[in-house]
């Protein structure tokens, strides 16, 4: 499931991690791990990696799930999780330049 997918990406690193990764990335997961994705997002050991998996679904298909979440936070969680997602849709858009 993808909350215990999401407990292991924090635990695990190199090829275990990117298998982890993969898993949550499948388009099957794509729906159902949005939620979760967003409530691990503030997780450090994990909201890089989050960050990326949010993105590459779609950050326009989390964005009222993310508002709600960002309105909930405390700042300097919701500073955090902004500073993932704007990191990584730079990241993203520089290799696709």
């Amino acid at each position: 499931d993808v909350a215990g997918l999401l407990r292991l990406l924090g635990r695990s690193q190199g090829e275990l991690r990117s298998e982890v990764k993969y898993q949550l990335a499948r388009s099957e997961l794509r729906q159902s791990a949005i939620p979760h994705l967003i409530g691990a997002l503030p997780d450090r050991s994990v909201s890089k990696d989050v960050a990326e998996l949010l993105v590459g679904h779609g950050v326009i298909e989390a964005r009222d799930s993310l508002v709600s979440a960002l309105e909930k936070w405390p700042q300097p969680t919701r500073l955090e999780a902004l500073w993932s997602l704007s990191n990584e849709m730079a990241e993203k858009k520089m290799l696709s330049a």
